[in-house]
Formats: C-alpha cells, structure tokens, sequence
C-alpha cells in the first residue's frame, strides 16, 4: 500500500517528520517518516499483513521540527474504491485516529462504511479547522456498541482564548502566528491600546502551539491549553536559531 503525503501549506516550510499509524489487517503499525520539506510529496509503502486487510486505514500526524517539534492536527484516509494508494485529507485525521484505536481493541475499520462516516462528519463541520472538535469519544463509543447514528456524530464546544501582547515586545511585522491547524491563516494580531490582541479556540483538555519567527532567525513558541475543567492558560518560550 501507498501512502502520499499530503502537501503543507507555504508556511510550513520548515522541516516536518511524519509519524504514520496504520491497520495492516492484523495489527497497528508505526512507522516514522522524514525529515522533510513542507513542499514535498513523499511517497511511503507500508507493508500489510500476510493475510491481506480488508480496508487499510491510514492516519499520518506530522510535526514541524521547531525546538522540541511541534506536532500538528492530524491526515487520515483509506482507499478509494480498487486503488492501491491512499491520500490522507486533513478533514479524515480525527476518523482515522478513531478508526485505528477501534481496530487496536478489535473492530476491523472494514465493518465501518467509513465513506458515509467521512461525508457525515464534513457536513457537521460548519466551519475550516473545526474538524479538531469532533467528539472522538462519542464517536468511538457508537461505534463500538453497534449503536451508529447521525446523532452520535457531534462537535466539542471551542471557546476563545485572548491572547494579549505588549506593543513593545513585538517582532518586526506585527504580532503575526502561524497555527497548528494546516491550512488555517496566519493569527494576526490587532492593536488595541497598549497590546496586540488576537483569540485562539480551545477545546477543555486540548493544547494548542502557535510560532512566529523572530528577527534574528530563531522563533517565539506560544502554549495555549484548556484543562478537563476548562480554565485556560498560556506560556510562551523562545528557540534560538540555528
């Protein structure tokens, strides 16, 4: 089975690993690809099992290598009709994951119509990025009871988190982020008396990163996170440069 890697948006052109999980029809694999570059498309072959696998699931969760990495929302797909390629779509990552930790207790993905799953899900989403929310624990729950209905296909709430900054402490060009959510536009900042203002949704227990490039090549690192409960709170470190 083929895997290509989807292409990243312009802003991610820093160097990215890719970790690969897969259903071979027997097991969950890993595998860790890369580095490469945001603009490539590289093409991964993962082996199935000697049995064969009736519907091999794929999710592929890469990480711009900033500092101590930091991971982005995750690629998922699975083959369309007799194609012996797969290429993971960004609206799939949270399915997948689902799927592969459904297939890790012993539900084969194949008994799943995984299609009508995807088709389900992007007409729930309502806005780009918000797949993130969908309520994998809802979802995992249906599946594994036979209890599958539209209903159980729901969304977490995401409330905003404001995000101030002195004007004095900006970088050249403005208070400027680039986001974990690939495809998603740069979080720009807005002036509002003394600081640069902008919000981040996050979800209760979800951790979000953010980074800007500073002047002198290095980068400013942004944590943003809820807890269970739902409190916010934010920490922010620097990388030097290479």
């Amino acid at each position: 089975m083929t895997v290509l890697l989807p292409e990243l948006p312009v802003y991610h052109r820093q160097p990215i690993t890719w970790d690969l999980r897969w259903w071979d029809g027997v097991e969950v694999r890993h595998l860790a690809v890369g580095p490469s570059t945001g603009d490539t498309l590289p093409r991964v072959v993962l082996p199935l099992s000697s049995g064969g696998v009736l519907l091999p699931v794929v999710a592929a969760l890469p990480r711009v290598q900033i500092g101590p990495g930091i991971p982005l929302a995750p690629f998922g797909g699975w083959p369309q009709g007799e194609a012996a390629e797969i290429f993971p779509k960004r609206e799939r990552g949270e399915i997948a994951l689902t799927l592969l930790s459904l297939a890790a207790s012993g539900l084969d993905p194949a008994l799943v119509n995984t299609d009508r799953l995807a088709i389900v899900a992007a007409s729930g989403v309502g806005a780009p990025g918000r797949m993130r929310t969908l309520d994998t624990r809802r979802l995992e729950e249906a599946l594994r009871e036979r209890s599958m209905r539209v209903s159980r296909v729901a969304f977490l709430p995401a409330p905003l988190w404001a995000v101030r900054t002195p004007v004095e402490a900006l970088p050249p060009g403005g208070n400027r982020w680039f986001s974990d959510e690939p495809g998603q536009p740069v979080y720009q900042g807005q002036p509002a008396g003394e600081y640069s203002i902008f919000s981040v949704p996050v979800m209760a227990g979800e951790v979000r990163r953010l980074w800007q490039q500073r002047e002198d090549g290095g980068w400013d690192v942004l944590v943003v996170a809820r807890n269970t409960g739902g409190n916010g709170w934010q920490h922010r470190f620097s990388v030097p440069p290479d």
